[in-house]
């Protein structure tokens, strides 16, 4: 009958026959889950109010940045008794459009994206950039949109 308990040699069989035409992916099966902060979707929101308040054409970049804390994206990481920040402005490009006419996941995603991608190489290439190239915090796009920092 169909409610009959397989034991032993049968239950691995039939499972091994499941598996094999059904698949096994562990990864298709359990969803990609990407946690956004109560920080970034401040900012997604603050993103979307600014650049509406702006009224900014739609072909215009907006650039909203954030300093991320770069201690525990650095290999080796750095001394937890180093006395110093290790922070850098991350930016997250988008048009003044896509900003607007998107819901707010997409603008938290796109900065979610960003922090999440400034890890140790890139750090260390912004870091040998302003060695070689001094500079202050550059303010505003070359497109003349503004820029929003948090």
């Amino acid at each position: 009958q169909s409610n009959d308990k397989l034991n032993g040699k049968e239950d691995g069989i039939l499972t091994e026959m499941l598996e094999s035409l059904f698949g096994r992916n562990d990864a298709v099966s359990k969803p990609v889950v990407v946690e956004i902060s109560s920080f970034q979707s401040l900012c997604a929101l603050l993103w979307r109010a600014i650049t509406r308040a702006r009224k900014l054409p739609s072909s215009k970049t907006t650039t909203f940045r954030m300093a991320v804390n770069c201690r525990h994206r650095l290999s080796p990481k750095l001394n937890p008794e180093y006395f110093g920040n290790a922070i850098q402005s991350v930016p997250t490009f988008a048009t003044a459009g896509e900003v607007l006419s998107r819901d707010l996941k997409w603008c938290a995603d796109q900065l979610n994206q960003s922090v999440a991608a400034h890890q140790d190489g890139r750090i260390r290439s912004v870091v040998a950039d302003w060695e070689a190239n001094p500079r202050c915090f550059p303010l505003g796009n070359s497109d003349g949109a503004s820029n929003l920092t948090m």
